[in-house]
């Protein structure tokens, strides 16, 4: 720093607020026990595993998926992966490739059985990012 260099602060310059209490008055212990069963029943998302530098892909995939428009959106695609393929190989359809990709991997997130294990491996989705946009291939892993 140089004299005469003008600085910003963010925050307040007062005491740090003290957070508030952890327990509520209630009225009656049906409250405290109703409270008690609707956090129990939260059901927790499934996420994505991380394979070496997948965790910025995997946040925002997951991110994307609490958009219910496109969530709709992504249901009523109609492309499959072979066939999209093919035309990345040929030059075109790199982004019908990642569409089916996404698709398939939120389908796979909403199964049952990846419920019960709590994640999903998303190779699939990161070898067709990686055979759609070579750049991407070439940066994570030189």
């Amino acid at each position: 720093l140089q004299d005469g260099t003008l600085m910003m602060m963010i925050g307040s310059g007062g005491a740090v607020p003290c957070p508030p209490s952890a327990k509520r008055p209630t009225e009656n212990a049906e409250d405290d026990e109703m409270e008690a069963e609707a956090s129990k029943t939260i059901e927790m998302p499934v996420g994505l595993k991380n394979l070496g530098n997948t965790c910025y892909m995997n946040a925002t995939l997951q991110c994307l998926k609490a958009i219910p428009e496109l969530r709709e959106a992504l249901s009523k695609y109609s492309g499959s992966l072979p066939d999209v393929t093919s035309a990345v190989a040929s030059g075109d359809g790199g982004s019908k490739a990642v569409t089916v990709a996404v698709r398939d991997l939120y389908r796979m997130m909403d199964d049952e059985r990846a419920k019960s294990h709590g994640s999903v491996v998303p190779l699939v989705m990161i070898q067709v990012i990686h055979f759609s946009v070579v750049e991407v291939a070439t940066l994570l892993y030189p």
